[in-house]
Parts: structure tokens; sequence; C-alpha cells
């Protein structure tokens, strides 16, 4: 996830950059774009009043005018442009902030998963652990049992024994 949080990282600013570069390549080419305009006008403006020889004041102040307001436009059109990738990064970050709190709840939930499936083994192991001393305590408690019963078998057994034992030494005795 750390690995995704950079790599996204790293393409955020990637655009950006791109972004940036791109904002400042248009403005500079509608800077370029006005300058260029505003010389060829003066050049038509110096040309015109050589050509009418100061005559035409009011068609010089309309010449002036227009390039006013084509300069105005221009900047308009520069300034909605440099708004737009504005916007355009502000959403790119908002969407890389959302994608980062997704991932921090994400390796959240997974930390409380791993801490809640520790106290599981936990618990599983200390009742596995009561589990095998009561199996323990049985089978010691079963292995008595058999050995005291198996104890008692063989006394009966040698009392058999003893009791035709004697019974066989009272018979040879007679004989």
């Amino acid at each position: 996830h750390n690995e995704q949080l950079e790599k996204m990282k790293s393409d955020h600013i990637e655009t950006m950059s791109a972004s940036k570069n791109h904002v400042q390549k248009m403005t500079t080419k509608y800077q370029n774009e006005i300058d260029r305009l505003a010389s060829e006008l003066e050049n038509m403006q110096i040309e015109h009043k050589n050509h009418t020889d100061g005559q035409g004041q009011e068609h010089n102040d309309q010449l002036r005018k227009m390039k006013s307001i084509h300069i105005e436009t221009m900047n308009a059109s520069k300034n909605d442009m440099e708004r737009k990738h504005r916007n355009e990064i502000d959403k790119l970050t908002s969407e890389l902030e959302n994608k980062e709190k997704e991932l921090e709840l994400e390796e959240k939930l997974k930390a409380a998963t791993k801490k809640e499936h520790q106290e599981k083994i936990l618990k599983l192991g200390k009742q596995s652990s009561a589990a095998l001393e009561k199996l323990r305590r049985d089978h010691r408690q079963n292995v008595a049992q058999l050995h005291d019963e198996h104890k008692t078998k063989l006394k009966e057994k040698h009392a058999g024994i003893d009791k035709k034992h004697q019974e066989n030494l009272g018979t040879l005795r007679m004989q």
C-alpha cells in the first residue's frame, strides 16, 4: 500500500508538473501573440499615420481601442486557461487526498483484523493448553487405575495358584 501510495504521489506530482508546464507554455504563447499583435498594430498605426500624414486622429483612436480590446480578450483567455488548469490540479489533489485517506482506513482495518486474529489465536492456544493438561491428567488417572486393576487381578491369580499349590502339596503328603 505504501508503494501504491508513493506511486500515486509520484503520478500526481508528474501530472501537476505537466499541468504547470502546459500553463506556462500557453501563457508564454498568449503573451508572445499579444506582443506580436501589439507590435503589428503599432506598425500599422505608424504606417497609417505616415500614410495619412498626420490626418485621421479618430482612426488612430479606433486602432488604439481595438488594440486595448484585443489585449483584454487575450488576457481573459489566458486567465481562463490558468483557472481551468488550477481547477484540474485542485481536483487531482482532492482525489489523491481521498485515496490516501482510503488507504489509511484500509491499513487501520487490516491492523485491527490482525490484532483480533492474534487475540483469537492466543485464546485458542490457552484453551488447547488447558485441554491438553486435562488429557494428561485423565491419562495418568487411567494408567494408575489400570495398574491398580492389574495388580488386583495378579494378586487374585497368585492367590488362586497358591491355593492350588497348597492343595497339591496336601494331596502329595497324604500319598
